[in-house]
C-alpha cells in the first residue's frame, strides 16, 4: 500500500485506499508461479515472447478465482465464448445517444497511472435506458476501455506521487468515477436496480477490470443501496467501493485530471463527439475482425488487435493477403476474406465491403432502411442480398482490385457514409418532434404508469416506516407533513413539472370512491 494511505472503515465505503496489496500482490514468486502454469495449459512456449498486458490479462482472471488455474481457464473460455456474441449485439438509438451526450467519458488518470472512466449519473435518466441497453451500453464502453488500457502507456499524467506508481502488470485496470452529487432519486434508483447485471457481466467477462469505484457525494440512499447490491458478497465492496467527496476525492485524483464540477482545474476533456466516435469505431473494427477470423486460431490469452484508426485496420488486411495461401485452381485470392468498415467519423454504421463496386451490394434502400443506426445486426443479417440462410462472412469471395482500396477511394467512401447518417439524425429528430401519443403505445405506457406507481409505492412505504420510527421517539411529524416535504423534495430535484404529450383517442380517468378509512392506504 502506498504511502499515507488508511485503512479503509468497517463498512468497506469510507476511508481511502489506492489499491488492495492483500488481493493484489504482484510479483511474488506464487503468482508468477501459477501464471507460468496457466500459460503452458494455454499452449504458451518459452519461445513465444508475450507483452506485459498478456500477463495483467491472465493474472486478473487468477485473482478474481483465488490463484485456481483451471477456473481461470474455464472464466478464458467463457471470455471467448462472449467476444463471439459480440456479433449479434445490436447498437440502438438511446445507447448512441447517451455516447454522444458526454454522460461518460475518459478524464484522464488516477495519481498511479491508471484511465478514470468519469460518468454523470443524473443525465442516464434522461435517455430512459431498459435493461437490455444499459446492458449493450456496458459492453461497448467496457470494450472500448479494455483497449485503451491495453495501447495506452500506463503512466499518471503529471507524475505519482512520492515515486509510487502500481506495478506495470496491475496498471492494466481503469478507475470508475460516477458523480452523485446532483443525481435525482429517480435517477440513483434505476441504476441501482441494474447493479446486479453490471456486477454479473463484469464478474464473468471483466473480472478485477475495475480497479477502484469512486462514488463521489453519494446520498444515504446510494450507500444503503450499494450495499444490498453487495449483500453476498461484502468483501468485495470493500475491495472496490470508496465514497469520496470533495475534501478527499484529490487523494485518489489529481486536480489537474479533475473535471471543474468536481472541484478541479481540467478544462481539456475530450469532446463527447471524439469520444463517441472512438467507442463507436473500436466497436466496429472488433466485430469486423471477429467476424473474419477462426477462433480456434487465437490463443485464450489473446484479445483482439485494438485498431486506432482506418489506416491499422488497412495493415491488419494487407497482412492477411500477404499471408494468404493460394487456392487449388491456382487463383491468387486470399483464403481470409476482406471486409471493411464503413465507419464514419460521427457515425457509424455496418460491415460492408472495400471496393466500390461491391459499396452497394450489402446494403438495402433508404426506405427499407432499419432505422438510426440500427445497423448492428446479426450475421446473417448482415448479407440480404444472398438467398442462402447459413451464409457466413468467410464463405462470400469479394475481390479487392488495387485501385479502390487505396486510401483516397477509402476516405470518399467514409464520406459518403457521414453525410447519409447526418441526414438519416436529422430527419429522425423531426419526426421525433411531432410524434403523438396513440393506441398503438398504450402498452408502453401502461409499463411506464406501472414502474412509476410501483416507485411511489416504495416512496410511500419509506416515509411511513420512518413515521413509525419517529414515533417511537416520541413527538414525531404528522405524516402528511412527511409527505408534502418528500414530494417538495422530488419537485426541486427535478427542476422543473413533467409534461405529457398529447394523447390521440384519450379516454378520462375513472376516479374510484374515496377509501372512508382512516389508516393510511399506501397507494
Amino acid at each position: 500500500m502506498v504511502e499515507g494511505a488508511k485503512n479503509p472503515a468497517a463498512d468497506g465505503t469510507e476511508g481511502w485506499r489506492l489499491y488492495d496489496e492483500s488481493a493484489e500482490k504482484i510479483g511474488s514468486s506464487r503468482e508468477q508461479q501459477v501464471l507460468l502454469e496457466l500459460k503452458k495449459i494455454l499452449g504458451w512456449t518459452p519461445s513465444v515472447t508475450l507483452d506485459a498486458s498478456v500477463d495483467a490479462f491472465l493474472l486478473r482472471y487468477l485473482s478474481a478465482v483465488h490463484l485456481s488455474v483451471s477456473e481461470a481457464v474455464a472464466l478464458l473460455k467463457q471470455r471467448r465464448s462472449y467476444e463471439m456474441s459480440l456479433l449479434s449485439l445490436h447498437i440502438t438509438a438511446p445507447v448512441l445517444e447517451v455516447l454522444r451526450s458526454g454522460t461518460v467519458s475518459v478524464i484522464g488518470r488516477d495519481v498511479l497511472g491508471r484511465p478514470v472512466l468519469y460518468v454523470r449519473a443524473h443525465r442516464f435518466i434522461q435517455f430512459g435506458l431498459d435493461a437490455q441497453d444499459m446492458q449493450r451500453f456496458l459492453s461497448v464502453v467496457m470494450e472500448y476501455m479494455l483497449s485503451y488500457c491495453t495501447r495506452a502507456p500506463s503512466s499518471p499524467s503529471h507524475g505519482s506521487r512520492n515515486g509510487k506508481t502500481l506495478p506495470s502488470l496491475h496498471q492494466q485496470q481503469i478507475i470508475l468515477l460516477v458523480n452523485e452529487e446532483v443525481s435525482s432519486w429517480h435517477a440513483s434508483q434505476a441504476a441501482l436496480s441494474n447493479a446486479h447485471a453490471f456486477r454479473s457481466i463484469m464478474k464473468k467477462y471483466y473480472p478485477r477490470f475495475i480497479g477502484l469505484l469512486l462514488i463521489f457525494e453519494a446520498s444515504w440512499d446510494v450507500r444503503q443501496g450499494i450495499k444490498a447490491a453487495f449483500g453476498d458478497n461484502p468483501g468485495e465492496e470493500k475491495r472496490v467501493v470508496q465514497m469520496v467527496t470533495r475534501g478527499n476525492i484529490q487523494k485518489y485524483i489529481d486536480r489537474y485530471v479533475l473535471t471543474q464540477e468536481l472541484g478541479g482545474s481540467n478544462t481539456s476533456v475530450e469532446s463527447p463527439d471524439n469520444f463517441a466516435d472512438a467507442v463507436l469505431s473500436h466497436w466496429f473494427n472488433v466485430r469486423s475482425y471477429l467476424s473474419l477470423e477462426d477462433p480456434k486460431t487465437r490463443p485464450l490469452w489473446q484479445l483482439p488487435p485494438s485498431f486506432v484508426n482506418i489506416n491499422d485496420w488497412n495493415q491488419h488486411l494487407q497482412r492477411r493477403e500477404m499471408a494468404a495461401t493460394l487456392n487449388p485452381d491456382g487463383n491468387g485470392l486470399p483464403q481470409a476474406q476482406q471486409f471493411l468498415s464503413r465507419c464514419t467519423s460521427s457515425q457509424f454504421d455496418s460491415i460492408t465491403c472495400t471496393s466500390l463496386r461491391r459499396s452497394t451490394v450489402l446494403r438495402r434502400g433508404l426506405d427499407e432502411d432499419e432505422g438510426f443506426c440500427s445497423a448492428l445486426s446479426e450475421v446473417e443479417d448482415m448479407f440480404p442480398s444472398f438467398n442462402s440462410p447459413r451464409l457466413t462472412p468467410r464463405e462470400v469471395s469479394l475481390d479487392m482490385d488495387g485501385n479502390n482500396s487505396s486510401a483516397a477511394v477509402l476516405l470518399r467512401e467514409l464520406h459518403k457514409e457521414r453525410e447519409l447518417r447526418i441526414a438519416a439524425e436529422q430527419q429522425l429528430r423531426k419526426v421525433r418532434l411531432g410524434i403523438t401519443l396513440d393506441l398503438s403505445m398504450a402498452t408502453e405506457v401502461e409499463r411506464i404508469l406501472t414502474h412509476i406507481h410501483r416507485e411511489l409505492n416504495v416512496l410511500v412505504a419509506n416515509v411511513v416506516t420512518r413515521a413509525r420510527d419517529a414515533a417511537a421517539n416520541g413527538s414525531p411529524p404528522t405524516l402528511l407533513q412527511l409527505l408534502d416535504l418528500t414530494l417538495l423534495a422530488i419537485e426541486m430535484a427535478v427542476h422543473k413539472a413533467q409534461r405529457v404529450p398529447a394523447m390521440k383517442f384519450a379516454v378520462p380517468v375513472t376516479q374510484s370512491p374515496e377509501n372512508d378509512s382512516p389508516c393510511c392506504c399506501v397507494m
